[in-house]
C-alpha cells in the first residue's frame, strides 16, 4: 500500500498564484523526508514540476533553451525611410518534451466559482505495488456481511499516519493501531515485525477474530502468510478469496489506483478545491473502491441543497444507478462523488468542500476531447494560476528536537502536524465551546484543544501519570474567534485535562479522551 498525503487547501497560496504540487497540496512539507518511493511518487514529482509553471513560479519553459542570437556580418545600407517599430513574439506555450496529454479528463462545461487549476494525464508509470487479499463472503458490502482486507504497506518504510480517534491495541504480543468507521468498518494497523507492515481492513468480524488475523498475519517477500487462519473454524470460514495481488493505492479521498487523467478546480473566493480523477479500474480496484475506499451517504438525510446537486447531476448521467455519494474512508470531511461515463469510464470528485459543491461541479462536467485536454495542460502549465487571498497559517504548536521535530498548524479551514517521519492533515471545522480531540499513530500521539468562547478557558493543564504536566495556552486562529493548541502526549497513557482562564481560574471543558 502506498500512502498518499491529503492535500491542504491551503495549497494554493497565500495571495498569490496557485502553486498546485500534485496530491499532497503541502509545498512546506514536500518530499525532502524520503518517504517510499513508488509510481504515485514518482509521477508527484512531475506534478511538481507542472505546479511550479502553473503557479507562474518558473517564468519560462525550462526545457526551451535562450540562444543568443548571431549578429549579423553585414551593415545594412543606409535607409530614408523610418523603420517600422519591431515587435518580438511571446513564446508559445510549450510542454516538457515526451509529456502526454492522452487520454483526456474532466473539464466543467458550465459557470462554476471554481477555476481549473490543472489538467494532466498519467505519464505510464509503473510500480510493482504491494501483495494485497480480499475475502468475502457471498452476500458481502461495504456495511453488511463478511469481509477481510490484508494490505501490505511496504512502500511506506517508516512513514507513518495518524489516525483520528484510533486506539493501541495488544494483538499477540505485538501494538497494532485500530480505528473502527462510523459503519462499523475496523482498520488494524501493525508495524513491521519479521516482515513488513500492513494493515487489516473488515467488516463483520468480532475483535476477537480481528485481533487474531491481526496476531497471525506476517507478509514478506514470498507473500502473505496467513499462519492456521485457513484452517476449519478459524476466522475466514466461510470467506472466499476475490482477489489476491500486488497493487498500488491508498484509501484516501475515494480513489484507487493510477487514475488515467486528473483535474483540480479552485475557488479564488474561499481557497477551496475539488480533485476529478477518470480511471479504467481494473476489477480489484474497483471492488476496493465500493468495500473500502469510501463510506457511503444515506440520501435520504441529503438537505434540500445537496438533493438539487444530486439532481442535476442524476440528469446528465448516462446511467444513475451507477451514482455514488459519500465520504472518503477515512471520513475526514471529504466529500466523494463517482459515477460511470458511457464507456465505462469511472469518474471520482474529491474534496474537503461540502457536499453541495462536490454535487453541483459533478452536473457540470464533460469528458475533454483530446485538443481541448492539450489546452488545458497548455494552460494550466504556463498560465498564471488562480489567484485568491490568504491569510498566513496559524503556527499551533511544536516540539522536538532533530529529526523528531514536529509542527502543528491551521492553515484557513485545515489542520495539518508534520514530521520526518509522520503527516496528518484534516478539515479544520471546530464547534462551539471547548472540546478535545487525540490522533495517534503506531508511535504518536497528538491533542488538539480547541474553544469558541474567547472569554475563559484558553489556557489547559494536560497530565499523565508518571510525566510533567504541561501548560499551554490556547491561541487565535486568524482573525477568528476560535482558538486551538496541539500537545504532544504518550499515547498509551490515560490524560486528563484541566481548563483555566487566562487568569488562573478554572473553567469548564472536557477533561479527558478515548
Amino acid at each position: 500500500m502506498i500512502e498518499f498525503l491529503p492535500p491542504r487547501e491551503g495549497a494554493f497560496g497565500s495571495g498569490e498564484e496557485v502553486d498546485f504540487v500534485g496530491f499532497d497540496g503541502d509545498d512546506d512539507r514536500g518530499f525532502d523526508d524520503e518517504p517510499p518511493r513508488s509510481r504515485w511518487l514518482t509521477i508527484l514529482a512531475v506534478v511538481g514540476v507542472t505546479g511550479l509553471l502553473a503557479g507562474g513560479v518558473i517564468a519560462a519553459a525550462p526545457w526551451d533553451g535562450e540562444e543568443v542570437a548571431t549578429p549579423p556580418t553585414t551593415v545594412p545600407a543606409p535607409t530614408t525611410t523610418t523603420p517600422r517599430p519591431t515587435t518580438t513574439d511571446a513564446p508559445e506555450p510549450t510542454l516538457p518534451p515526451g509529456y502526454d496529454t492522452n487520454p483526456p479528463g474532466m473539464l466543467l462545461v458550465g459557470p462554476s466559482p471554481f477555476q481549473l487549476a490543472g489538467a494532466q494525464s498519467d505519464q505510464g508509470y509503473f510500480s510493482v505495488g504491494d501483495p494485497l487479499e480480499v475475502w468475502m463472503s457471498p452476500d458481502a458490502a461495504r456495511a453488511s456481511g463478511h469481509w477481510v482486507v490484508i494490505d501490505s504497506r511496504e512502500q511506506m518504510g517508516d512513514f507513518q499516519t495518524l489516525r483520528e480517534g484510533a486506539v493501541r491495541i495488544d494483538v499477540g504480543g505485538r501494538q497494532a493501531l485500530m480505528s473502527i468507521a462510523s459503519d462499523g468498518v475496523v482498520e488494524v494497523t501493525l508495524p513491521p515485525t519479521d516482515g513488513v507492515a500492513f494493515a487489516i481492513t473488515t467488516f463483520g468480524l468480532e475483535l476477537t477474530e480481528i485481533a487474531r488475523i491481526a496476531g497471525s498475519v506476517t507478509i514478506d517477500a514470498r507473500g502473505i502468510d496467513h499462519g492456521d487462519l485457513l484452517d476449519p473454524g478459524g476466522p475466514f470460514d466461510g470467506l472466499e478469496l476475490r482477489a489476491a495481488e500486488n497493487i498500488d493505492w491508498y484509501p484516501w479521498g475515494g480513489v484507487v489506483g493510477m487514475p488515467d487523467a486528473w483535474s483540480y478546480f479552485a475557488d479564488p473566493a474561499t481557497g477551496l478545491w475539488i480533485q476529478v480523477t477518470v480511471d479504467r479500474p481494473t476489477p480489484t480496484e474497483r471492488l476496493l473502491a465500493d468495500l473500502v475506499a469510501s463510506v457511503p451517504v444515506d440520501v435520504a438525510a441529503l438537505d434540500p441543497d445537496e438533493l438539487a446537486g444530486l439532481a442535476a447531476l442524476t440528469d446528465g448521467v448516462a446511467d444513475p444507478s451507477t451514482i455514488v455519494v459519500a465520504t472518503d474512508s477515512r471520513e475526514t470531511a471529504y466529500s466523494v462523488v463517482r459515477f460511470e461515463l458511457p464507456d465505462g469510464q469511472l469518474v471520482t470528485v474529491s474534496s474537503p468542500t461540502d457536499l453541495t459543491d462536490a454535487l453541483e461541479l459533478s452536473a457540470l462536467l464533460e469528458l475533454a476531447e483530446p485538443d481541448a485536454w492539450r489546452e488545458a495542460s497548455l494552460e494550466t502549465m504556463n498560465g498564471p494560476g488562480v489567484e485568491f487571498e490568504s491569510e498566513p497559517p496559524t503556527g499551533i504548536g511544536t516540539g522536538g528536537l532533530g529529526m523528531d521535530r514536529w509542527n502543528a498548524q491551521i492553515d484557513r479551514t485545515w489542520f495539518s502536524i508534520s514530521a520526518n517521519e509522520y503527516y496528518f492533515s484534516s478539515p479544520f471545522e471546530p464547534v462551539s465551546g471547548p472540546t478535545v480531540t487525540a490522533y495517534r499513530s503506531l508511535e504518536q500521539a497528538f491533542l488538539l484543544v480547541t474553544n469558541t468562547w474567547p472569554n475563559d478557558g484558553l489556557r489547559v493543564v494536560v497530565a499523565q501519570p508518571g510525566l510533567e504536566p504541561q501548560e499551554v495556552d490556547l491561541r487565535q486562529v486568524g482573525d477568528t474567534p476560535v482558538y486551538a493548541v496541539a500537545a504532544e502526549i504518550d499515547g498509551d497513557l490515560p490524560v486528563t485535562i484541566s481548563w483555566f482562564d487566562l487568569d488562573g481560574v478554572p473553567v469548564d471543558g472536557p477533561t479527558s479522551v478515548p
